[in-house]
């Protein structure tokens, strides 16, 4: 097989998990790649022709998805974590690829719903990664529940399998470290990346496997429903292998639950949905079927409600589902993660449908007037906005501030139309370093070249599931999962890095940064690193393995990582500053050493700088070149 994939990604750990299941798919290993450090990175097998392309941040590279004639999305411009171009000698394929650690649930569980609708209505297969059995933690890190998402998502997700116009729209689930036995039997059909390996060399081989996902998909749907101690109608219909034949039948009435202050207009809007709605997809969902018989009466009274020269119209034939959005915060900033509700809505209504959107919340005053001046520009510029009136035939949105409710018509079934031919990678484009490629070098650097224990790395638009230590007596890998952030960011301060040296018992916090002035500014961010780390070691990890077993969470005080040496540093990219400013800002940041990028000719290296020549180079990284010898 002869295989370049070029691929795109929102930072280096993400390619590094796809890295991961491509080596599995092809049954290939890592050490039979070399890396050229150049910008875009460049890994090639030693002995097979094949090789990886590597663009570390979306929009550096000349890539032009979003605004090119390959996507006809009018608002929405969500990257993935990876998006691939897999060229052979015959064929070319496109993918994208979404890792999720959070807990998939609440409106998380939707939050990212757009961009996978948008590559698949694009015609580009998308798989969702996600974990499953994470533990949502309370004070002191006490583990309170287990989370899982609403099985509607994957439902809405899944219909996309059906379109021949559409990509493929695949949810996948990995298990979380310490995922408990009994979630695993009951996931055992459908956990694993299995899917997407297969996948890969399928597409290396030029075949299809489509069949096998609409299996796989329907089986984690029933997955999902099975957890549930109350069913709604659709997910009972959905367990017997039919939908929609009942959907008059046991009506159950839905209600929207609210905890922020709201308008007249906006209680009326609730009230009418409610004694109009079709719970049937969940009475406590965002969102409503409205009874078939009840369509005409719910129109009039919005119509009376809002008093617009503007009437919602539908057509008889019409299903009707009414979205309700808490859409802002006390200080008028949106809520981001609803941004995938109206989508997801649009994916399970169908042609035959109408879509009104209300978005509620203390939005701020000058909105009203943006909204009405020009709606398109508003979703333009908030992604928010831009998901409701693209999958929405009608849109509401009340606030404390505005003058009087706005209504709009959305902008369902339009579509995007440019001349503009797709640009995955320009070549002549000047790439401008950013923090990215900071945390690449080093990450490289220290795990690859160094061959140290990598605890954490966490690039911009990363992960906060856990970070990892090897306890040196046990010989085991303990974990502490769902980070917490810095309680008080005058004392504490998450690394972006943290690599161990295990021999000597040394762990090593970095902070990253674009450049010099950046880093400046984290007055005394070294000791706090340092503090926010002693205080994670201080709580018992929640899980545990040895090399190559399985997660274990039966852990007690011995499993600690006891009485490490700290080492500060930091990482920037080099600009040639003068020896005597960077040993200044070393000292005003209380660091020990720091990494400096450096890019010359489009090829990078990193270099070190102590804070003085009393500091004791630890003997892991002699190899690193000095800045100044």
């Amino acid at each position: 097989m002869n295989l370049k994939f070029n691929v795109l990604c929102d930072n280096y750990l993400e390619f590094e998990r796809f890295f991961e299941i491509t080596l599995v798919s092809l049954n290939l290993k890592r050490t039979d790649f070399e890396t050229k450090k150049t910008c875009p990175l460049v890994i090639t097998h030693k002995n097979a022709p094949v090789s990886f392309v590597v663009m570390v941040g979306f929009g550096r590279w000349g890539d032009n998805y979003w605004e090119s004639n390959a996507n006809k999305s009018l608002y929405i411009k969500e990257n993935p974590d990876v998006l691939v171009s897999l060229q052979t000698i015959n064929s070319k394929k496109l993918f994208a690829i979404e890792f999720c650690s959070a807990l998939p649930a609440g409106n998380q569980a939707w939050q990212r719903f757009a961009r996978g609708k948008e590559f698949s209505r694009n015609g580009v297969d998308y798989f969702f990664v996600s974990h499953l059995g994470g533990v949502e933690l309370g004070k002191n890190r006490k583990e309170l529940s287990i989370r899982y998402p609403n099985p509607i998502v994957n439902f809405a997700s899944n219909k996309h399998n059906f379109q021949s116009e559409f990509g493929l729209y695949v949810n996948l689930i990995e298990e979380t470290p310490g995922c408990p036995d009994q979630i695993l039997s009951n996931f055992k059909d459908c956990m694993g990346v299995e899917p997407l390996v297969k996948y890969i060399l399928s597409a290396a081989l030029n075949q299809t496997i489509t069949d096998e996902m609409l299996i796989y998909q329907k089986n984690l749907i029933n997955c999902y429903i099975k957890t549930k101690k109350k069913l709604s109608n659709f997910e009972t219909d959905a367990l017997k292998g039919f939908f929609d034949a009942n959907k008059d039948q046991n009506i159950v009435n839905w209600k929207k639950k609210y905890s922020i202050e709201v308008t007249k207009e906006t209680k009326e809007i609730l009230h009418a949905a409610s004694v109009s709605s079709n719970g049937y997809f969940g009475k406590d969902l965002p969102f409503t079927l409205i009874r078939s018989d009840k369509k005409i009466s719910f129109s009039k009274e919005l119509n009376n409600i809002l008093c617009e020269d503007m009437e919602i119209l539908f057509d008889e034939k019409d299903e009707m589902f009414f979205c309700a959005i808490a859409g802002f915060k006390p200080r008028g900033d949106d809520a981001r993660p609803d941004r995938g509700l109206v989508p997801m809505v649009d994916s399970i209504a169908g042609k035959d449908s109408k879509i009104v959107t209300l978005v509620f919340g203390p939005a701020l005053s000058g909105l009203e007037e943006r909204l009405n001046n020009n709606h398109k520009e508003v979703c333009l510029k908030n992604g928010l906005w831009g998901s409701v009136f693209q999958y929405s035939d009608y849109v509401i949105a009340t606030s404390r501030n505005f003058k009087r409710p706005v209504l709009l018509k959305g902008d369902r079934f339009n579509y995007r139309e440019t001349a503009n031919n797709f640009i995955f990678y320009d070549k002549n484009k000047k790439l401008i370093p950013n923090e990215n490629d900071v945390d690449t070098g080093i990450h490289i650097a220290m795990k690859n070249d160094l061959g140290l224990f990598e605890s954490i790395f966490n690039p911009p638009g990363g992960d906060w599931s856990g970070v990892s230590f090897i306890n040196q007596k046990s010989d085991e890998e303990i974990r502490y999962l769902t980070l917490p952030r810095a309680p008080d960011q005058k004392e504490n301060k998450r690394p972006d890095h943290i690599y161990q040296d295990i021999k000597n018992n040394l762990v090593m916090v970095i902070e990253s940064k674009t450049n010099f002035s950046s880093l400046l500014k984290e007055e005394g961010v070294g000791e706090k690193m340092v503090t926010w780390t002693k205080n994670l070691l201080k709580h018992n990890p929640q899980v545990k393995k040895i090399k190559g077993g399985q997660w274990h969470s039966q852990t007690d005080k011995t499993d600690r990582l006891h009485d490490p040496t700290f080492f500060k540093c930091g990482a920037i990219i080099y600009k040639e500053e003068s020896k005597s400013s960077l040993v200044e800002m070393i000292d005003k940041c209380s660091l020990d050493l720091l990494f400096l990028y450096i890019l010359q000719d489009n090829n990078w290296n990193i270099k070190t700088i102590p804070r003085n020549s009393c500091i004791s180079i630890p003997e892991c990284l002699e190899s690193l070149d000095r800045l100044y010898v």
